[in-house]
């Protein structure tokens, strides 16, 4: 009897239970060096970057993953520096629109209370600012802020200046 054919959309089959990605799929940026040097590197080029000019820097904060570890990496990488070079302002920015979780809010208010207590401790230049209220409050929102907020003089209605 003749082998069947198989149809041409038919899928080869996984065994059961093997729910993991294909290798490709767990690629690592830590592979090549290892998570402490890829660490390393990263706090190498931050402090490169703090140091190349006086400009203030603006780290947003949400409370969520991403802005966590950027601005982790920063303190990590700012704090090795000798207190006599930690001269540039950085403001951590955090806004509450008053429509998130109530549990995320009081986390977020909470880790900003905390940075501001170490900061003052650390870092020589910092600021830690939580913005509350509906971002109507300053004109055209987006818009002005992209374009420095030409109906209030040219200046942006935040507490940098």
């Amino acid at each position: 009897m003749p082998a069947k054919k198989k149809s041409p959309t038919s899928q080869p089959s996984l065994p059961l239970g093997d729910d993991s990605p294909p290798k490709a799929a767990r690629y690592s940026v830590f592979s090549e060096s290892g998570f402490k040097p890829a660490i390393a590197a990263l706090c190498d080029a931050i402090r490169e970057l703090y140091l190349a000019d006086p400009v203030p820097w603006i780290i947003g904060y949400s409370g969520g993953k991403d802005s966590t570890a950027v601005l982790q990496l920063i303190w990590m990488a700012i704090s090795e520096l000798p207190l006599v070079e930690r001269k540039k302002i950085i403001h951590v920015i955090s806004t509450d629109t008053l429509v998130e979780n109530p549990v995320v809010s009081a986390w977020v208010r909470t880790s900003l209370e905390r940075m501001a207590a170490e900061a003052n401790k650390q870092m020589r230049a910092h600021r830690i600012n939580r913005f509350t209220g509906p971002m109507t409050k300053y004109p055209s929102s987006a818009a002005s802020f992209a374009t420095g907020c030409p109906r209030a003089g040219g200046r942006l209605p935040l507490p940098f200046h």
